[in-house]
């Protein structure tokens, strides 16, 4: 895999185990997907509590109200 730069444009290239180019994907049409894949894996680990807001997990000021993970 690798992960590059071009034009305003963060992409990454997938090759074959023959170096053969497999698939080019924009990397923010992906990042998505991870993030949800991993959020429900962290749940179903009860690693975090998907009612619980952000601030949980992350360093950010008490004084605001922040969204859930849901």
């Amino acid at each position: 895999m690798l992960v590059y730069y071009k034009d305003g444009q963060a992409s990454y290239k997938v090759y074959g185990e023959n170096g053969k180019e497999l698939h080019t994907y924009e990397v923010g049409s992906l990042t998505k997907t991870y993030t949800a894949v991993l959020i429900n894996k962290a749940i179903n680990e009860e690693k975090i509590k998907i009612d619980h807001t952000i601030d949980n997990y992350l360093p950010f000021p008490d004084s605001n109200k922040y969204p859930t993970v849901k």
